[in-house]
């Protein structure tokens, strides 16, 4: 973190403020310490009244790529420094109140839209519950198509509607009820949602359920 003196006096009156943040495993680069670069940086990072932490966020799977499959979960572990946070946030009717430092406890709400969950990036696990559909709608069933890619891969496809969301799910055997969700819901958009999952198992079944 670099803050120059035009910035700086901002920082050492009162008027900008940087709190309750958790830094870890920067790298170095040959500096003697790895998170400021100069002394106002230094001032604002270990101020006590600021709460910056250097601790282990212990988040649970850090991947910045879809190898594999839905490797990212940026929830915290249990006992994670980042589940509890002595900040308050404003009463304005804007702001909602939470226990925690960051964007994520105990839901992965990135999971019901976001890009990350459809390219593969983000896990499922921890998903919120998707909006009640209201005004007695009914989806047409859609057709699941399956091609085997030849690599150990499979791309899955289907059409889709605006104001339905669509879970794709997955079990080895019919011995049991047991579908695993693969990755998050995906939101209808009236195109075809085209997925490639990697399948190790010999024998994979698939369905799709909306909703």
């Amino acid at each position: 973190l670099n803050i120059d003196a035009k910035s700086g006096v901002h920082f050492t009156n009162g008027l900008a403020k940087f709190q309750q943040n958790i830094f870890w495993n920067f790298a170095s680069n040959g500096v003697a310490q790895p998170y400021w670069q100069n002394a106002t940086a230094e001032w604002v990072l270990t101020n006590a009244a600021n709460d910056n932490l250097f601790v282990d966020p212990m988040l649970r799977s850090v991947s910045r790529t879809n190898e594999p499959l839905f490797g990212l979960d940026p929830r915290p572990m249990a006992g994670s420094p980042a589940l509890s946070s002595p900040l308050t946030a404003p009463n304005d009717g804007f702001y909602t109140p939470v226990h925690y430092r960051g964007a994520f406890a105990e839901v992965n709400w990135a999971s019901d839209w976001t890009f990350a969950a459809e390219c593969g990036l983000i896990t499922g696990a921890g998903a919120g519950t998707p909006a009640t559909l209201v005004g007695g709608l009914t989806p047409a069933q859609p057709t699941l198509s399956i091609v085997g890619l030849g690599n150990g891969s499979v791309e899955l496809s289907w059409p889709t509607e605006s104001g339905f969301s669509y879970q794709l799910q997955s079990r080895t055997d019919f011995t049991t009820d047991d579908w695993k969700d693969e990755g998050a819901p995906i939101n209808g958009t009236g195109s075809v949602s085209i997925n490639v999952l990697s399948v190790v198992e010999s024998g994979k079944y698939f369905r799709l359920t909306v909703q």
